[in-house]
């Protein structure tokens, strides 16, 4: 957990991401498989803190445009961060593009990005998201960061980015959910997206305002992935 926090406060700086993803070592990398520990229950599995903190420090790596090729082409980012939110329960939900793409196991989507591949045959039908707000909000976080470039959003709608923040947006948003009520409406809406008077920052408790914030990523996120590019 020390490391996992040294990583998230030292990563807001130029040259200690530079060092996480210098060739050949990588060491982004070599984290990154914690992010996948989130639903597992076992001895050994990645803490909470050290979740937390490889997250926020992939989310300063991702604010980094000129680190997005690494990140896409080397390390995988989007796969490991989908993954990680990812809810197989959810999944199984979808129809045709989406559910081939990130179905558990086999999907598509996972094909090709070491770990995450092995993780998606380990897991299957058992594999839950992120439990916690903190950390998923770090990774939509990092998720937005990526969509900032034409390549990165081109990258994330081939990997059916919008379904997992969809669900994600469900899983975290208070109240009724309402998927299942096959009412003919439009799909691509979140949950969270209403015109109810929001209550004033200071009134909000930690995990609140966190809840907040996670809200506000997948509707960023989803006015990203769902726009037309010129």
């Amino acid at each position: 957990d020390a490391f996992a926090a040294c990583a998230q406060n030292l990563s807001a700086a130029a040259t200690f991401r530079t060092l996480l993803l210098r060739p050949p070592t990588r060491i982004l990398s070599a984290l990154l498989p914690l992010l996948l520990d989130g639903h597992v229950e076992t001895h050994g599995a990645a803490s909470p803190g050290k979740r937390r903190g490889v997250a926020a420090a992939l989310r300063h790596c991702c604010h980094d445009v000129s680190a997005h090729g690494v990140l896409l082409d080397d390390c995988c980012a989007p796969q490991f961060i989908l993954f990680a939110l990812a809810d197989a329960s959810d999944i199984a939900r979808l129809e045709s593009d989406d559910s081939m793409a990130l179905q558990l196991p086999g999907g598509t989507a996972w094909h090709g990005a070491p770990f995450v591949d092995d993780a998606s045959e380990v897991y299957g039908d058992a594999k839950r998201r992120e439990p916690r707000a903190d950390v998923s909000l770090f990774l939509l976080e990092a998720l937005l960061c990526l969509c900032g470039t034409r390549r990165g959003r081109t990258e994330l709608r081939r990997l059916k980015a919008y379904a997992v923040v969809r669900d994600c947006d469900y899983h975290f948003a208070p109240g009724r959910d309402d998927r299942d009520e096959g009412d003919g409406g439009p799909s691509e809406v979140l949950v969270t997206a209403d015109d109810a008077p929001e209550p004033p920052p200071e009134s909000l408790t930690e995990e609140e305002l966190t809840l907040k914030n996670v809200a506000k990523a997948c509707a960023d996120l989803a006015a990203m992935l769902l726009r037309d590019e010129a």
